[in-house]
């Protein structure tokens, strides 16, 4: 997580995930708040012979 000037923003994460790189990528739409409410758009694709799953996870609130 990085604080920049009043606000964070939380770095993506790259694992290992079942043989496959998972990169996670979060979005926060809001500044404040406790109820969250989260929307995740997957994707998969294979680049040069290696599966990549990307996941994008929206945040509200």
């Amino acid at each position: 997580m990085v604080h920049v000037t009043g606000c964070s923003i939380v770095v993506p994460s790259i694992a290992e995930e079942d043989g496959a790189v998972a990169i996670t990528h979060y979005v926060p739409t809001c500044a404040t708040g406790t109820d969250f409410k989260t929307e995740i758009v997957k994707q998969y694709f294979t680049y040069k012979g290696v599966q990549f799953r990307v996941r994008l996870v929206i945040i509200r609130c």
